[in-house]
C-alpha cells in the first residue's frame, strides 16, 4: 500500500485497509513461520494446545503462545485472569472516528 506519512498521503487508505482486516471484511492469509529450533517449536505447539483447550474461543493460539514466550504482559495477565477470550480491540482507537479526523485535516 503506497504511503508517505510525512506528506499525509495514503494514511486514510491504510486505516481503511486496517479496519477491513480487523472487521473481517478482508480475508487474510497469515504466514506461518516454522522455527528451526525443535525445542522452541515443541514448546509453542504444547502451549498452543493447552491454550486451545483452556480458551475455546481463542482464534490463534499459536500467536498467543508466542506472545507468552516473549513475555507480553497483557497476554500473561489475560491468561492469569482467565479473560483471554474476551480481549477486544480497544475502544479508544475507533477506526471510523479516526478516519474522519484524518480526512478533516
Amino acid at each position: 500500500m503506497p504511503l508517505a506519512a510525512r506528506r499525509g498521503e495514503g494514511i486514510t487508505e491504510l486505516l481503511s485497509a486496517v479496519e477491513s482486516v480487523a472487521n473481517g471484511a478482508f480475508p487474510t492469509r497469515p504466514r506461518r513461520i516454522k522455527y528451526t529450533d525443535a525445542a522452541l517449536e515443541s514448546a509453542v505447539d504444547d502451549l498452543s494446545r493447552q491454550l486451545s483447550e483452556t480458551f475455546e474461543d481463542v482464534p490463534n493460539a499459536r500467536w498467543i503462545a508466542l506472545r507468552l514466550i516473549e513475555g507480553d504482559e497483557s497476554i500473561i495477565k489475560a491468561v492469569r485472569e482467565k479473560t483471554l477470550g474476551t480481549l477486544k480491540i480497544s475502544k479508544q482507537f475507533d477506526f471510523p472516528q479516526r478516519l474522519a479526523q484524518l480526512e478533516a485535516r
